[in-house]
């Protein structure tokens, strides 16, 4: 009886798995005609990688490699135009493109009348409107090699007096922070009333067109708003394409074709790094030590809601100083490991260098050489 009820146990689990099993069988049998894709292969990766690559090289400077420490391989540029930016770091560009000067024996032109290319009588004095032939000491049967004071760019007028194959370099900086520097420089609170209050630029943006007219845009005040694209030659004095997204974008494109580098202040160091591949330069022509550097004691605080008042209010500087700033980053990735030696000595280099006396500059620069040559060999 017992093997009976055993036999029977097993026949009935045997027909509840045959039920199980059965519809499930079937299915292995009757998959889709179309299966999933096999997983990509590596070389689909390379291609993703390629893409990526392309689109870096589309938005960035075409930087060559360097080898070897310039001696022969290349010839240094000797034509240049440096847009001196107000509070972007551009003096500190201007002392190291003015040794650059003497070493090379450029031809410098001048403004005709004080040292910048418009009307000015003080700092707090000044009429903003683009460069002209007639405020250079400029002589047509003269072949001038650089240009780097203030202006308000205009590159009909600089391809005028300034060589075909000229070099344009332009230098941006964070937005807001060069809007405190130059609201602390050109002193602001005080033209406005402002100095009892705890932090005159949060007070300033809480309500600009109580204190703003149009008719700043050309005086020293009009380098709170725009700055930067105004010195780039862009109309902020426009209403009507101010705050034109298409025509900002437009005249970015413009300035993106015109100028072969844009130093960013952020990336100093990296951007002089590649400025000096650009231009077959050797070290020591870029070596620095930070001029004329203003300090506040509200330059450094930063209210969010203050910050995204400005953005609104200058929008056009912080297209200018996105687009030129990813362009940069762009360039940066396509480095190899030898750029980042570079820059690291570099900073090396900067440090001593700040510390030396002026008597002893030229040796600080001689040995400078000597540590360079640990990373790229003579030519």
């Amino acid at each position: 009886m017992s093997v009976r009820i055993f036999l029977l146990t097993v026949m009935f689990c045997f027909l509840c798995s045959a039920v199980y099993l059965f519809p499930r069988l079937l299915r292995i049998h009757t998959l889709p005609s179309n299966p999933l894709p096999p997983p990509p292969l590596q070389s689909d990766f390379m291609g993703i990688n390629r893409n990526i690559q392309d689109s870096l090289l589309q938005s960035a400077y075409n930087v060559p490699p360097i080898k070897c420490l310039p001696k022969g391989q290349c010839q240094p540029t000797r034509h240049i135009m440096f847009l001196k930016v107000h509070k972007c770091g551009s003096t500190t560009m201007r002392k190291i493109l003015e040794q650059a000067t003497l070493k090379y024996k450029l031809k410098r032109l001048y403004p005709k009348k004080s040292k910048i290319f418009y009307p000015r009588k003080s700092m707090f004095n000044i009429t903003r409107r683009k460069i002209t032939v007639n405020d250079a000491n400029y002589n047509q049967n003269v072949t001038y090699d650089i240009i780097f004071n203030h202006m308000i760019f205009d590159s009909r007028v600089i391809e005028t007096m300034m060589p075909n194959d000229t070099f344009y370099i332009g230098i941006v900086r964070e937005p807001f922070s060069q809007f405190q520097s130059a609201f602390n420089f050109f002193r602001i609170s005080s033209k406005f009333n402002l100095t009892n209050t705890t932090n005159p630029v949060v007070e300033f943006m809480e309500n600009p067109s109580k204190y703003w007219t149009d008719a700043y845009v050309t005086t020293h005040v009009g380098f709170l708003r725009n700055a930067m694209m105004y010195e780039f030659g862009f109309p902020d004095d426009r209403n009507d394409l101010r705050n034109n997204d298409r025509f900002i974008a437009e005249y970015i494109d413009f300035l993106d074709k015109k100028f072969d580098f844009v130093i960013v202040l952020e990336m100093f160091d990296e951007s002089l790094v590649l400025l000096r591949r650009l231009l077959c330069w050797g070290m020591d022509d870029v070596l620095y030590v930070v001029s004329n550097k203003q300090e506040c004691e509200y330059k450094h605080v930063k209210d969010e809601i203050t910050v995204k008042k400005h953005r609104q209010w200058s929008k056009a500087d912080y297209q200018l100083y996105n687009h030129f700033l990813l362009k940069l980053q762009n360039t940066l990735m396509l480095q190899g490991s030898d750029f980042n030696r570079e820059v690291l000595l570099f900073r090396k280099a900067i440090s001593a260098f700040g510390k030396c006396k002026r008597s002893r500059l030229e040796v600080c620069k001689n040995d400078f050489k000597k540590l360079l040559s640990g990373i790229y060999p003579h030519c």
